[in-house]
Parts: C-alpha cells; structure tokens; sequence
C-alpha cells in the first residue's frame, strides 16, 4: 500500500509538441518521471510550438524561462521559439519543481524555389541568432545579395545558402524561362528587299530562346496589307546577345506578284531552348571569291570538339549604293569539327519564265544558326 502512494505521488512531466504546418516534428512519448531529478532535452524548429504539462505537482504551477529572448513559456506550458539558441523550461509547484531543456533552430523560410528567370524573391532566416551570411552556388543562373534577396538570371539550377554561426541553411532553386518576361529583351530590324522581308532578331537575355516569329506588313499609311496567306516563319535557338536573321516571303497581291511593305513587323514568341550547344562563332566564313554569276566562300567549323547538326548561312547582296537587293540562304546541315563546306550564291533570278542577272556592289555572309540537337 505504501508503495502504491509513493507511486501516486511520484510527479510526471508530459509533452507533446504542436506542429505549424508545413513543417513535421516525430510526436513526443508520454513520460513519467520524480520531481526535482530529472530533465528532459528537446528539440523544436522556429514556426513550432511545445507544449508542456505536469501531473503530480501540487497547488498552483508557475512556469518561467531562462531566457526570454530564445523562447518565451505562458502560464499554460505552451512554448514559442523567438530564435534559435538553448533555453530551460521550469515548472514549479508547492512540492517541487521540473525542468525541460529546449534547443531551438532556425528554419530557411523556403528550401525549394521554381520560378522564372528575370524574377527576384526574397529569403529569410527565421530565428537566426547572428549575422546571417548568403551565398549563390551558381551565380550565373541566380545572386543573391545580403539581405537575402534573391534575382534569378537565366534557366537552370542553383542552391541558395544561407550561414549562420556556422551552420548552413540550403534553398534549391530551379529557374525556368517566362516567355512574357524573355520576349521583352527581344529586338528587331528589318530590312525589304523585292521578294523577302528580313528580320534581324536579337536576343538580349543573357540565355539562349527559342524564337517563333509572324510577320506582319503594312503600307505608307499604316494600314495592314491583305494578302491570301499569313506568312510565318520560325527561329530556331537565339544565342544570348545574338542576332540571327528571319527571312520572310513579301506578301503578294491578288495576282500573286510580291509587294514590298513601307513597314513591316514580326510578332514574336519566345519559349526555353532545348538546343544544347551555340556555336555560330565557331563557323568561320573564308576565301569568298565573286564571279561574274555567282559567288563562293567556305564555311569551316573550328571548334575541335564538337559536331553542329545544324548549321545555315544567310547571303546578303548590296548594290552600289547600299542597297539591298537579293538574299539567299544555304543550309549547310551537319559540321564535324574541322569540316569545310562551300557556300554559293548565284547572280540571277528567274521571273516570268525569263532568267534576269545582277552583278552586286557587295556580297556578306552571316552564320544563322549553328547548334546541338
């Protein structure tokens, strides 16, 4: 019987933990254990809450902390964390008292990010207890400044870290193209000729798109020009700071003979790349020779390490005064390292059943595309 009331009297400290979504914590089992002997560790995560109870204490139970500024305790037993550090818990009763010890950590305010390249967000370190430190693992595809704030700059993957008393905080981030965000750093010329309408499209973000262009047209008074199609084109895979050309068909009238706009204008749309590698500047154009009905250069591929499975050229001819008259553009199809191709023009067009020939002032060659499927 004796021993029956001490272990009635014997005081239980019992705890369980309350969770703040998103984040989950392993429930806390029920413990019973003597008063004023024992302490009990846990561990709770800024944005969670412990609650504590007793049974066994006498009179009226008075809770207090050992430090305020790490975690605060009501006359309920409930903690909440302020920032990451060690605190104790005391209960106290007429009979005695219980202790908890309480670590407390900080917590990243997001730890998986998707966004859109051109976007900024911010990140916070709840409960850090000093100067917190970030960092970009890749500061091509993302920065990040002191304050916290992320930019994203081009697609891919990076980490986030935050540090603080060394202990790292990592946020992974994946950054995808916005094709409303990226058309805005898109640009175009144009240049019109007797047949073609050109449309010099440079990127100015800092990551290849992929540009999907509809031209439209109009005359000296503004007013759009009614053809029997929609003429539309597409731009394969723009390298960042790049220009390439868009060659589009003039529209033509009813009787199916080509008018050149006053003004014309392509609609794009711009959507990720998935072209691997760019190498226009590898392609180098040599040993261009006029003839008197045609012209030849030699397109070489001096990148020693990769092959391009796509590779085209754009031909643009000038008369005497500056004037563009006639372009031309060659597929040159697949490049392996070193290979030399023949580009070739020639000085006449066929119209009405009649060959008319054309000897221009200049001839120039661009290298549109050059990439990796």
């Amino acid at each position: 019987m004796k021993r029956l009331k001490k272990f009635m009297t014997a005081l239980c400290l019992v705890l369980s933990i309350a969770l703040v979504a998103p984040v989950t914590v392993p429930q806390v089992a029920t413990t019973t254990v003597e008063a004023k002997t024992t302490t009990k560790t846990f561990k709770i995560k800024m944005g969670q809450k412990l609650s504590l109870y007793t049974v066994g204490l006498r009179g009226k139970i008075k809770w207090s902390s050992s430090n305020k500024k790490i975690a605060k305790v009501n006359q309920k037993g409930v903690v909440t964390p302020v920032k990451a550090g060690k605190v104790t818990i005391t209960a106290k009763g007429s009979n005695g008292s219980l202790k908890a010890v309480v670590y407390v950590s900080a917590v990243l305010s997001k730890t998986d990010v998707r966004t859109a390249a051109g976007k900024k967000f911010n990140l916070k370190l709840k409960g850090a207890p000093a100067k917190v430190k970030w960092t970009s693992k890749n500061k091509k595809i993302a920065t990040v400044n002191a304050k916290g704030q992320v930019t994203t700059l081009r697609p891919g993957k990076t980490t986030i870290v935050a540090t603080c008393k060394k202990k790292t905080y990592k946020c992974t981030l994946n950054v995808d193209v916005d094709g409303n965000i990226a058309v805005k750093k898109v640009s175009a010329t144009y240049k019109m000729c007797a047949r073609y309408t050109l449309a010099f499209v440079k990127n100015n973000n800092l990551y290849p798109v992929f540009v999907k262009g509809t031209a439209m047209y109009y005359d000296a008074n503004g007013k759009s020009i009614p053809t029997n199609y929609t003429p539309s084109d597409s731009v394969s895979c723009v390298e960042p700071g790049k220009t390439v050309v868009l060659m589009m068909d003039n529209p033509k009238d009813a009787e199916n003979k080509f008018i050149v706009p006053y003004r014309a204008q392509v609609k794009c749309e711009v959507s990720k790349c998935y072209q691997k590698a760019y190498g226009s500047n590898y392609i180098k154009v040599t040993n261009q020779v006029n003839g008197s009905e045609g012209f030849t250069a030699v397109a070489t591929n001096t990148n020693t390490k990769t092959t391009y499975t796509g590779v085209s050229a754009i031909v643009l001819m000038y008369d005497a005064q500056g004037n563009l008259f006639d372009v031309q553009e060659q597929y040159l199809g697949k490049m392996e390292p070193n290979r030399a191709i023949n580009i070739q023009a020639h000085y006449y067009v066929y119209s009405g059943g009649q060959r008319y020939t054309f000897q221009p002032a200049t001839v120039k060659v661009i290298i549109n595309q050059a990439y990796v499927n």
